[in-house]
């Protein structure tokens, strides 16, 4: 019989660069594992993580992966279990290879260096907006049976320039991309109790 091969899912690495005032360089980039199985867990992992530091007093315990036909992990918070549907906002929508030419031309009004010494990527801002509310819209038209059981969604992404709030002159500012997916959330029908959104570095975002 051959061997069922894994799925693989690469994604791009993630994380941050920390300056200190002493002007040390400290690198911290997280690369989660290209087997979707191995990937899913990982984001799942730090999702709850984050999720209990935010938490303390409503926190996950524990963490089961189920089979791939079900939902894809079941978590429990005190005496409830609670199915988790997990899905990755990747950039392919809205970051655009260009040449030297197109990125010379003016056309594009945003940009994005992925690779070190690479020519920068374009963003297609008319696609990067509403990319969150697409990807939860898709997930919501589903149809998941729910029966009695509470069911979360989990968007995570690798972009952490992917913008929800963020603070300027001290106000907390919502971004567009956000407002459109908590609108959408809020004026449809849908069986998740919870919709939540992580970059996995910072504390993750309640859209619904």
């Amino acid at each position: 019989m051959e061997q069922k091969k894994p799925h693989r899912k690469p994604t791009n690495p993630f994380g941050v660069i920390s300056f200190s005032k002493q002007g040390k360089v400290r690198s911290e980039i997280t690369h989660l594992s290209s087997d979707k199985q191995t990937q899913e867990l990982e984001a799942v992992t730090i999702f709850v993580d984050h999720y209990n530091r935010e938490n303390p007093d409503d926190k996950i315990s524990a963490i089961e992966s189920l089979p791939e036909s079900d939902h894809d992990f079941k978590i429990r918070i005190g005496d409830r279990d609670i199915f988790v549907q997990l899905t990755e906002l990747t950039t392919h929508q809205y970051y655009i290879t260009i040449t030297r030419d197109e990125y010379d031309s003016g056309r594009w009004r945003h940009f994005v260096q992925t690779e070190y010494g690479a020519l920068p990527k374009a963003v297609d801002m008319d696609n990067m907006v509403p990319a969150l509310t697409r990807l939860i819209q898709k997930k919501i038209e589903k149809n998941y049976s729910k029966g009695m059981a509470e069911i979360w969604l989990v968007v995570f992404t690798t972009d952490t320039g992917y913008p929800t709030e963020y603070y300027q002159s001290n106000e907390l500012i919502t971004s567009d991309h956000l407002k459109m997916a908590r609108e959408y959330v809020a004026t449809n029908n849908n069986i998740f109790s919870r919709i939540w959104f992580t970059n996995l570095i910072t504390r993750p975002i309640k859209i619904g």
